[in-house]
């Protein structure tokens, strides 16, 4: 089932293909070709993988797409080193870490470092091992710092809507008090009046009442 649902995905992404070449969309189209590569790969397709993620590398340098190249040329550098072509692998290696770099892209350099090491701990190349692995601790560091300082953007941004959350929520009862103490005082008012008025009436009533008895 797997297998044919990826022999399913191989013959959409060769639709999709021919369609970007019809509609000269090159932006999009080392995308199918990444796909293709990768879906091959996985058929066991080696030799359509690599052909694949050759076009793919060679349509963003083509495009000048350097955040596309940067994953590109990484995973045909993956494919260079599975066919054991170790010259063609450091290529495409320091191809992505320095688009990578361009790009800001510190967690793909850190891939291909760690290829490289696999390259140069192959060949004999200790020097340049280690090199690389004091590299991958300085970039680990950065990305635990940015993230760091992700974190405490997002916490900073959390409490001041809270904070205003809780100003508004503020504002509101206060607003509420205020109006249900014009709602209380209005009904004061009005009893004070009506009784004001009872008393009125009944003074007016007395007096009435004993001008009447006094004329008797």
């Amino acid at each position: 089932e797997k297998t044919g649902n990826l022999i399913q995905a191989k013959a959409i992404y060769h639709d999709l293909r021919t369609q970007l070449i019809q509609e000269n969309d090159l932006r999009n189209l080392p995308v199918i070709y990444s796909n293709l590569s990768s879906v091959n790969k996985k058929l066991g397709y080696s030799d359509s993988a690599l052909f694949y993620s050759k076009k793919a590398v060679q349509v963003s340098e083509m495009t000048k797409d350097t955040a596309g190249l940067t994953g590109n040329a990484g995973e045909l550098a993956e494919i260079f080193l599975e066919h054991g072509k170790l010259d063609s692998a450091r290529l495409y290696l320091n191809k992505a870490i320095l688009c990578s770099k361009a790009v800001d892209d510190p967690e793909i350099e850190i891939a291909a470092l760690k290829f490289l090491i696999k390259i140069d701990s192959l060949e004999g190349k200790m020097k340049e091992a280690y090199a690389s692995l004091n590299r991958i601790v300085v970039l680990k560091d950065s990305l635990f710092t940015r993230k760091y300082k992700n974190h405490l953007k997002v916490s900073e941004l959390n409490y001041e809507n809270e904070k205003k959350e809780l100003q508004i929520e503020s504002r509101q009862l206060q607003l509420e008090n205020q109006r249900k103490q014009k709602t209380l005082i209005i009904y004061l008012s009005s009893i004070i009046i009506l009784a004001t008025s009872l008393i009125i009436a009944i003074i007016y009533t007395y007096l009435v009442n004993s001008r009447k008895q006094q004329r008797i």
